[in-house]
This record gives C-alpha cells, structure tokens and sequence, in this order.
C-alpha cells in the first residue's frame, strides 16, 4: 500500500509544476527510511582507494527525543576507531572519541569513514532540510520514465546544499542522489543499489557512495542488521558521551 502511495505521489510530480512538494519529499524519505522512531541498525562500511580496501562497522542508532530526531553513529571497528561517536542533534553535529575530554563540535559534511561523510550514514531527510527547486522527466538506458528533482537546502545549516534524486516512477523509489556544494560542483553520486523489507516496511539496505572528485574512489554503506532495542534518552545528549 505504502509503495502504491509513493508511485502515486511521483505521478502527481511528473505532471504537475508545484503542489503535493512536501508530500512527495516525505513519501520519498519513507521509502528509503524504516519507519520505526526508535530503531538501531548495524551497517558494515567498506572503503576502496587506489586498489586499497578497509572496512568499518558501526551501529547507527535513531531516536524522536522530544519531538526531534537524533542520530547517533558509533564505531565497533577497526579497533583504532572502536568507541568513537559522532551525534547528530538539532543542535548541531559533534564528535566523540575515549582520548577526548570532551565532544567537539563538527560538521555533517565532515568524512566518517572513507568517502561517506557523517551527513550520510546518519541519513539525509529530503522532507527536514529540502525543498524542490526544479523538477524534470527523463528516460534512462532502457526506455523507464524517471523523475529528477533538483533540492535546494532551506538552512545553511544543512552540509550538503543542493542535491539532485532521481527516482523511479514505477516503484517510486529514489535510484540515486547527487551531493553538490554551494557553487553547484557535483561532490558525491550515491546509488542506491538495494531495497530490503522487514516486516513490510521497505527501506535502503545498500548504497554506493562515489567521490566525484577522486576517480576509482567509493565507499559501500551495507545495513546487516535491524534491531528495536531502545537506547536511553542520555545516549543522545553530546555532554554525557563517555559517561560509564
């Protein structure tokens, strides 16, 4: 039911001009997001450079803590980068690791592991931070409709601030998204290779995250599990990381 929603929402755009904007940009985030507010995943990311291979494993726990959303991104290896944390919260983006005194305050853009950037595995949320600034259809290899919409950041806040998805108008999920800087120069392509189903909620359960600016260089962000245990409130509040 929910895919058929999101088809329709994608219709709507192709023929119309304005309208149904937030509508669309809430379906699209739904159909990349489980919809659980409190839900921990683990995901094995995979850096590859110049023929050089590393692999991360982190756990990205998400939580609605007083009406607002927090991610919280933490490193179970390598061992060189086992307990580090990075918060994302309304406030701001910050950084934890066992050798600091105290979080350091960062930025969304800031790279996480090989070319995935904290704004990444902690999710980009079309419907929080965006708004359509031009729409347009094409056709890709094999002659499938597809819809592009070029987003533009509604804060300067956002680390990535303009990007462009496009989506496929037959299952209504987003294929790919384009990071860009400010000036429009294009940093990241971030295919969206693989949808899983857990309990007939649809979500991304692999990416491809191309550096646009480094050729041969690209990270694999991999979600190998889902879990609903909740954490406490405390796990999200950036001036208690390293308690206990």
């Amino acid at each position: 039911m929910r895919t058929i929603l999101i088809t329709g929402l994608v219709l709507a755009a192709v023929g119309l001009a304005h309208g149904q904007d937030r509508e669309l940009l809430v379906a699209l985030d739904r159909a990349r997001f489980l919809d659980s507010p409190a839900t921990q995943l683990t995901a094995i990311v995979r850096s590859e450079t110049d023929g050089k291979v590393e692999e991360a494993e982190v756990l990205l726990a998400l939580k609605e803590v007083e009406g607002q959303d927090y991610v919280r991104i933490e490193f179970v290896r390598p061992e060189e980068q086992a307990g580090q944390v990075f918060l994302v919260t309304p406030q701001g983006t910050f950084f934890w690791q066992p050798d600091l005194f105290s979080p350091i305050r960062t930025s969304g853009a800031q790279a996480a592991f090989g070319d995935a950037a904290v704004g990444q595995l902690s999710g980009i949320r079309f419907a929080d931070d965006y708004e359509i600034a031009e729409r347009r259809q094409v056709l890709d290899k094999e002659g499938n409709p597809l819809l592009e919409l070029d987003l533009r950041a509604t804060s300067p806040e956002v680390p990535f601030q303009a990007l462009t998805v496009t989506v496929d108008v037959a299952s209504g999920q987003p294929r790919e998204l384009q990071l860009r800087a400010v000036t429009g120069v294009l940093l990241y392509r971030v295919l969206l290779t693989e949808y899983a189903e857990l309990d007939g909620d649809i979500y991304v359960r692999e990416q491809i995250v191309e550096n646009a600016l480094v050729e041969g260089s690209r990270t694999v962000l991999t979600i190998v599990d889902v879990s609903f245990e909740t954490l406490p409130d405390e796990a999200f509040d950036p001036a208690r990381l390293g308690e206990g």
